[in-house]
């Protein structure tokens, strides 16, 4: 929970200084990587996140702590619900 609470501080902290984040999550879901990875750095613990990160000329609209889910997901009924 610590380290989730830490990396939302970084990442709110790096977009206000118009830097980009995003999570690399492929490279720790192959157990050979996440060796590769764990060694190359000399890490004791395995690696829980990967993220790169850098500098944009744009954000865009999407750069806020919390959207509105009715901007982007609709809700609909299949059928007549009598089942």
């Amino acid at each position: 929970m610590e380290c989730g609470r830490n990396t939302v501080r970084l990442w709110l902290a790096l977009t206000e200084q118009g830097i980009s984040v995003h999570p690399v999550s492929y490279a720790l879901e192959d157990r050979e990587t996440k060796e590769t990875i764990k060694e190359a750095l000399n890490f004791p613990k395995e690696p829980q996140m990967i993220l790169r990160i850098g500098y944009v000329n744009d954000y865009g609209k999407n750069a806020k702590i919390r959207r509105d889910l009715s901007d982007y997901v609709s809700i609909g009924v299949i059928g007549d619900g009598s089942q």
